[in-house]
């Protein structure tokens, strides 16, 4: 097996084997030894799949090895490695090269803001005036502009070459689809959105049918995964909704509120885009909300914004400190452009894998609620997602300062705190 570290890639394998003998290297891990000149050489680049092994003087290095590695490289020194690489085979293509070559000129040795003139030009075609950000894409330029960078301006993608499961952005799409089309067929069955706990039985059967035929008509799926893990994967989300409808079950037995629109798209749909402004400068917002609830309380209209979470969800001090922008700005484009007849009561980030129901309280735990100080907190999510764009439009991508996770699927191409590669070259020689 390999183990990923933030300098080294180390290879083990068995000492013994199942009846106690001695177990000899593997032939592929002997292969790869008798391609390095010296086995205690440093192996880097281990943190996107794919980008496997590289050390010694091995010649022939794998297209996303060389692609990290430039990336990587301060500027001065990075064109002469791109030279020799490219001579050492050709793997990299002529755009992959010209690319590079770009990013190269137009980037700090650290930061990977954009420094000329062109750069402008180029942020401006896809993120000038005329752009409108999706929240998304705001929120993680606030996380980390270097991940916006790689991914969303030199359109980057991390390689995945084993395909052992769903990833968590598959699951979440199903997740997300089962649970609108779940609403949808309930209203259509029962002509409500609402079901009490003596009902459970006949929605988990409903549920059932929903998960099957959202696995049945992907045949992505079907192709891509041993029947085994896609089996393993519909009961393991099937165990997941059912427990969803028994939390859900819970809430309305105790609320007014109910289920009344689902996916809403505004800024690429049915609702216009929503307009947010810092007092100097105004950008145009798209996104798109899970689940809007409504109740009623002495003839007044009160409606609830939901974001489903099948991971970590924000706490609430990320939301008071404008960088968890989901369900602020959602509120205010619901307030504005989608149902400006009712009043916003709260916003919810509906932890669907640790929500529970408090029964003694009558609501939700695990869950990250909004449903105090709202104007001002809209007011800074929408302060700050301005900032961001303009940054964005200005070509500022800073490395972070702190300590990031080797989890992060951009590690091995951030320039962040990690020691440049010459650093680490020349402390083992």
């Amino acid at each position: 097996m390999s183990t990923t570290g933030a300098k080294r890639l180390f290879f083990t394998f068995p000492g013994i084997d199942d009846e106690g003998k001695d177990s000899s290297i593997s032939p592929y891990l002997k292969e790869i030894r008798e391609g390095i000149e010296s086995w205690s050489k440093p192996i880097l680049h281990t943190g996107i799949p794919g980008a496997a092994w590289e050390g010694g003087y091995a010649t022939e290095r794998g297209k996303l090895e060389n692609i990290i590695r430039v990336i990587k490289e301060p500027s001065d020194s990075a064109v002469l490695l791109l030279s020799s690489l490219l001579r050492a085979n050709n793997k990299i293509s002529e755009a992959v090269e010209n690319a590079l070559c770009a990013h190269i000129k137009l980037t700090e040795d650290r930061d990977m803001n954009l420094n000329a003139e062109d750069s402008k030009e180029i942020i401006a075609v896809d993120w000038g005036d005329e752009h409108i950000f999706s929240v998304t894409d705001l929120e993680l330029y606030i996380s980390c502009p270097v991940r916006f960078y790689l991914s969303r301006i030199l359109g980057l993608k991390p390689e995945r070459l084993l395909y052992d499961g769903l990833d968590a952005l598959e699951r979440g799409n199903i997740i997300h689809e089962i649970l609108a089309n779940f609403y949808i067929s309930l209203k259509q069955k029962t002509g409500k959105t609402k079901f009490l706990k003596e009902e459970l039985e006949e929605n988990r059967i409903l549920m059932e049918k929903i998960v099957e035929n959202a696995f049945l008509t992907r045949t992505d799926l079907l192709k891509s995964l041993h029947p085994v893990i896609f089996g393993s994967e519909k009961r393991f989300i099937q165990h997941w909704m059912n427990y969803f409808i028994e939390i859900e079950a819970n809430f309305f037995e105790n609320s007014q509120y109910q289920p009344y629109l689902l996916e809403i798209t505004f800024g690429k749909g049915t609702y216009k885009p929503l307009e947010i402004s810092d007092k100097e400068n105004t950008i145009e917002v798209s996104g798109r909300i899970d689940r809007i609830d409504i109740s009623n309380d002495e003839n007044v209209s009160y409606s609830r914004v939901i974001d489903y979470k099948t991971g970590k969800i924000p706490k609430y001090s990320e939301i008071t400190k404008a960088t968890a922008l989901q369900i602020p700005l959602y509120i205010k484009a619901v307030n504005e452009n989608i149902l400006p007849d009712m009043v916003v009561k709260s916003g919810l980030y509906y932890n669907l894998k640790k929500a529970q129901y408090d029964k003694k309280r009558k609501k939700l735990k695990k869950c990250t609620v909004i449903d105090k100080d709202i104007d001002t907190i809209v007011e800074n999510a929408c302060n700050n997602a301005v900032q961001a764009a303009l940054s964005i439009r200005k070509g500022l991508f800073p490395a972070p300062t702190e300590k990031c996770s080797e989890y992060c699927e951009w590690y091995t191409l951030c320039r962040g705190d990690r020691t440049p590669y010459k650093e680490i070259n020349d402390a083992d020689k």
